[in-house]
């Protein structure tokens, strides 16, 4: 068996630590985003402090490592080994630098060309000196030697494979020349250090886990006192989950919050303060450790010369050559080529039903818009951001197995409920909870499992939520309880109008009355309670006929609810009154709309006003802009017909002159479009002065007063 030895050749190594200069680990932060903050504290030893860093992770710490001390501290520095890329390994030990080329037997043979080297056999010693080439032979099989299975397909013997044979060329010590087969060898050594180590950093780089091999960071530094020293790096995201617990009766159950943590290292956790971020700081990869070489432009004489000699290996007649059938020249060149490496928070609450409010319809309408009520402030609380990361330090210190998991408990509190169950107009119901944040905790992202006295009873995802928060979640279908709905509108009527001249519309206000009539039965044992969605309800409006009123700004929904006693039938009816506005641009506004508006009782008087002097403008801008179309159209048209002729034309290969009828057509065609684009830019001109003549008597309206 042949082996490559180099070990014993290395420059020697550094003298070991002791085990006081590994500063123990003392605190773990984690972040949501992958990234986690290490600090060790602890007293220097005499080299200062050591860091087992992954070598995947070194530039990360490089770029954050921080070093603190409670007392007087110098800092010298901070020694590490160079992380090497591949191509620099390859580079370094002479190995080809196409990354597709594996650094095999044959390949490490020949980066020792020119390198010293001791062969050794079974019986000892065969050879020292340099190795001046590698060739590769495959001997001949002799014949009727068979594979180890004998027979092939067709019964024939099938010949052995023939075992790859190098044969090495070495220049002894005293001189010789001596040729050595790969057979014989037992062992090959290098005796060049410097190469052998440069060996040892392509194993490092090349092998399969390299980027888990272990690079010491260490501390030069000096201190009377301990010293903490903080550096970050990947980390697996650590996740939340939650169990909320209801009761058999009552407003209150128990939430419960989990952590799910891992050590992805190879150090164990013992002891260590563990501190869980619900942020996401900014960070990223940067590559610091492994050296860098900046390119430089390749400049070559004008003359091209070569690095060899002309007559070395050849006579200027075998240059020239015997010239029998053609005439050959040639050149040499230089040529050079390189690459280098390189809060969100919402709160709702409850308020009292049907109470105005403050708000406004979907457009944006001036001071004057008809305000009904906001939904979305009927809200119990309202829960804050402070903007800072809200972090988690674990009541007990953490100990962990490296390459360990450990779920870890996060909070237990109790929280405010109402369970219900959710309708949305006639769709099956679906058993839901609504719950309170009432944790001094941000609960993050995660999965939350409903338990009820008698077991599981589903799970969904709760979303961020900040203190006092409140979150309506849906776990499942409830089946002991349905519900049908109708609508009909009851009144809609036209209450307001204003002109908006920053984006040249005619905004409208209209109020109308629904009624929402429920009918809901109650199959169960125990009273229940019904959450209606009032899907397509904007904010703007009021609810009238429920026993309580929420409003869910995930969802962006009202939830009308209503509790319908044990086995019992129940038809209520809710009265919705809601302000909504549209707007009409000033192009798309008809005779038609204007007059609408105009004749509607339900409008003041100083706007119908408004209204009505402004018909005549209205008028005269949409017939302009209906000759203008017209001529838009005509226009097109004649183009289009102009371009067919010409095409026959162009195929009769004909001249426009004469009395060719198509050429007569084509300037007949010209005469009338170009009429047709003068009066059209006369129309586009009229249509200008009358949208200037309708905006200022539409601009009126802004002056006009607003119901009470």
């Amino acid at each position: 068996m042949f082996c490559l030895c180099f070990a014993a050749c290395q420059a020697p190594p550094r003298p070991a630590a002791g085990a006081d200069s590994v500063l123990p680990l003392r605190s773990v932060r984690l972040y949501e985003n992958g990234v986690g903050y290490f600090e060790r504290e602890g007293m220097l030893g005499e080299h200062g402090a050591a860091l087992g860093v992954p070598a995947s992770h070194v530039d990360d710490a490089l770029k954050t490592l921080l070093v603190l001390s409670h007392g007087q501290s110098t800092v010298s520095g901070i020694e590490f080994p160079s992380v090497v890329s591949d191509g620099a390994a390859r580079s370094l030990a002479g190995l080809s630098l196409e990354g597709e080329n594996p650094a095999d037997y044959e390949h490490v043979l020949r980066s020792m060309t020119g390198f010293r080297v001791e062969i050794a056999g079974d019986k000892g010693p065969l050879v020292r000196g340099r190795l001046l080439d590698v060739e590769c032979t495959t001997p001949v099989p002799p014949a009727g030697a068979a594979s180890a299975s004998g027979k092939g397909e067709s019964g024939d013997a099938v010949p052995a494979p023939a075992p790859v044979v190098y044969q090495l060329l070495i220049v002894a010590d005293g001189g010789e020349i001596v040729r050595v087969p790969s057979t014989t060898i037992r062992t090959l050594r290098p005796l060049d250090p410097e190469f052998s180590a440069r060996l040892q950093t392509a194993v490092d780089a090349l092998g399969g886990r390299s980027a888990q091999l272990l690079r010491e960071l260490r501390v030069r530094a000096s201190a009377r006192a301990p010293i903490r020293i903080g550096y970050i790096a990947e980390t697996p995201v650590w996740r939340a989950s939650y169990r909320l617990v209801l009761p058999l009766a009552g407003p209150t159950a128990m939430l419960e919050g989990w952590a799910l943590v891992h050590n992805d290292t190879d150090e164990p956790w013992t002891s260590v303060a563990v501190e869980l971020v619900n942020g996401a700081p900014d960070s990223f990869l940067f590559p610091m450790a492994a050296p860098r070489y900046a390119r430089r432009a390749l400049a070559t004489p004008e003359t091209e010369l070569s690095t060899v000699p002309q007559l070395a290996l050849r006579t200027a007649d075998g240059l020239w050559g015997d010239h029998v059938d053609e005439t050959s020249s040639g050149g040499l060149g230089i040529s050079g080529i390189g690459e280098g490496g390189g809060g969100f928070g919402e709160g709702i609450g409850l308020g009292s039903i049907g109470t105005l409010g403050h708000g406004v319809g979907a457009a944006d309408l001036d001071a004057k818009a008809i305000t009904i009520g906001d939904l979305s402030e009927v809200a119990s609380a309202k829960g804050k951001d402070e903007g800072r990361l809200f972090s988690y330090r674990l009541a007990q210190p953490v100990s962990l197995r490296a390459h360990g998991s450990s779920l870890l408990p996060l909070l237990s509190h109790g929280v405010a409920i109402k369970r219900f169950t959710r309708f949305e107009s006639d769709d099956a119901g679906r058993a839901a909870v609504r719950f309170r944040n009432d944790s001094p905790y941000i609960l993050p992202d995660g999965p939350i499992a409903i338990f009820e006295p008698a077991g599981f009873s589903g799970e969904t995802i709760v979303h961020r939520m900040l203190p006092a928060q409140t979150a309506f979640l849906q776990y499942g279908f409830d089946l002991d309880e349905t519900l049908h709905a109708t609508q009909d509108e009851l009144s809609r009527s036209v209450v307001h109008v204003v002109w908006n001249a920053k984006t040249v519309r005619l905004e409208e206000s209209d109020v109308s009355v629904t009624a929402h009539r429920l009918d809901i039965e109650n199959h169960a044992p125990t009273p229940r309670t019904a959450g209606y969605v009032l899907s397509g309800v904007g904010t703007n409006a009021k609810v009238e006929g429920a026993d309580e009123l929420d409003y869910d700004p995930s969802a962006g929904h009202a939830i009308a609810f209503l509790t319908v006693p044990s086995r019992q039938n129940m038809r209520r009816t809710l009265r919705v009154t809601e302000a909504r506005s549209t707007a009409t641009a000033l192009s798309a506004l008809t005779m038609d709309a204007v007059t609408r508006l105009s004749t509607s009782e339900s409008l003041p008087a100083s706007e119908r006003a408004i209204l009505k002097a402004a018909l005549p403008s209205v008028l005269a801008l949409t017939e302009t802009e209906k000759v203008a179309h017209e001529l838009e159209q005509h226009e097109s048209e004649l183009d289009a017909d102009l371009q067919r002729n010409r095409q026959h034309l162009q195929a009769m290969q004909a001249s426009p002159g004469g009395s060719n009828p198509i050429a007569t057509r084509i300037v007949a065609l010209e005469q009338a479009r170009d009429a047709t684009r003068r009066n059209l830019a006369a129309a586009r001109e009229k249509v200008a002065t009358c949208e200037r003549a309708a905006v200022h008597a539409l601009e009126g309206l802004k002056a006009a007063a607003a119901p009470s």
